[in-house]
């Protein structure tokens, strides 16, 4: 669908979540409007997908092979395991996720910037390029292809994702965010390692207590000897009452 026919509620959904990624700061008087413009629209948003894939269950779509939700509707064949308001929710995260692909086109021509690229990236790129880069010569794949699916393997459009964490006990606030950078797990070489390094990664980072702070844990952690009272215990005791 191109033109009028995307309904202006749409598009400014759309905008407005491109918003909230641009400035960001999420204590900003601009990222909050926007955050709520955005929930505003969104149960609109949603009914309007529908309409949508109802569209095109019912042919009334031009062109319903050019289109994720026909393969999804048919992959799906109407069982639990790709419900119909899975396959809408999916329209609407593509709908905010496809914004991301001018970042994807930048970080791209700047891999193979001539100047200032990544001299591995352009040294392949040329390699690709000089010997037959359209001829699959039997494979699945032509080089060209195989060159492009390796930029998007290893090329990010954000920095990471991003996941809150609340915090049981501290000082306010008791909300903190965890950004899990995609360059990083895009990068390690191998099938299922991915997991298994950022999970190293993450706990060889943990820097352990002063020596001290073990030492006394070491010593709470030992039983108290019978002929010994546990003072300590005794002592909070008496103070409370």
């Amino acid at each position: 669908m191109t033109g009028e026919a995307i309904p202006a509620e749409v598009r400014q959904i759309g905008a407005s979540f491109t918003n909230v990624l641009g400035y960001w700061y999420p204590t900003a008087d601009i990222v909050h409007e926007n955050i709520m413009r955005v929930r505003e629209l969104r149960p609109l948003l949603k009914d309007w997908l529908d309409s949508r894939v109802q569209a095109l269950i019912d042919g009334d779509v031009r062109d319903p092979e050019g289109t994720l939700v026909y393969y999804w509707l048919k992959n799906g064949g109407g069982g639990e395991h790709f419900r119909r308001k899975d396959i809408v929710f999916e329209c609407f995260h593509n709908f905010l996720a496809f914004s991301q692909w001018g970042n994807t086109v930048y970080h791209t021509m700047a891999v193979l910037d001539a100047g200032h690229g990544d001299p591995g990236a352009r040294s392949w790129f040329a390699r690709t390029m000089a010997e037959g880069p359209d001829e699959a010569d039997g494979h699945a794949f032509t080089p060209l292809d195989r060159f492009v699916m390796e930029l998007f393997r290893t090329i990010s459009p954000n920095g990471g994702s991003l996941s809150t964490v609340g915090a049981q006990r501290g000082l306010e606030p008791r909300v903190g965010n965890i950004i899990t950078p995609t360059w990083r797990r895009a990068r390690t070489p191998g099938t299922g390692s991915t997991r298994r390094s950022s999970i190293r990664t993450a706990t060889s980072r943990r820097r352990r207590a002063p020596t001290t702070t073990r030492r006394n844990a070491r010593r709470r952690a030992l039983p108290v000897p019978p002929s010994q009272p546990d003072r300590s215990r005794s002592t909070m005791v008496a103070r409370q009452r």
